[in-house]
């Protein structure tokens, strides 16, 4: 179900895709901050809303896994989207 959810996603975003202007400033971030296991990050400029997560462990192993997606909307419109996926920490 999650793969179904991301690849429809994408499929919204590719027909409707066009330039971030973030995307020729290497190293430009934006305010959000999501935590990836004990680290965290922030994302790209914009305003991004979580919209997914999940988490299972590893191959019946004990190791936490915990995956999120993140979207950036304009209006009705998917623009951009973030998927993490860490260690629980």
């Amino acid at each position: 179900m999650r793969r179904f959810l991301l690849v429809a996603l994408l499929s919204a975003l590719a027909g409707a895709a066009h330039a971030q202007s973030w995307l020729d400033q290497p190293g430009v971030v934006g305010s959000t901050t999501v935590e990836l296991g004990n680290a965290r990050v922030r994302l790209p400029p914009g305003e991004w809303r979580q919209v997914a997560e999940t988490s299972f462990t590893y191959k019946g192993e004990q190791i936490p896994i915990i995956e999120r997606v993140f979207i950036q909307s304009e209006g009705q419109r998917v623009v951009a989207l973030a998927y993490t996926r860490s260690l629980k920490g």
